[in-house]
């Protein structure tokens, strides 16, 4: 029981990082391209 919802802890905190990494991008390659 402990290891299935750890399991789920886990996959959901993969996806959020996932999330977050891939909007800090596009937020730089906005200001980047603003930049130039």
């Amino acid at each position: 029981s402990s290891t299935c919802c750890l399991r789920a802890l886990l996959s959901s905190a993969n996806s959020f990082s996932a999330v977050w990494v891939s909007s800090l991008g596009v937020f730089l390659v906005n200001g980047w391209v603003d930049y130039w």
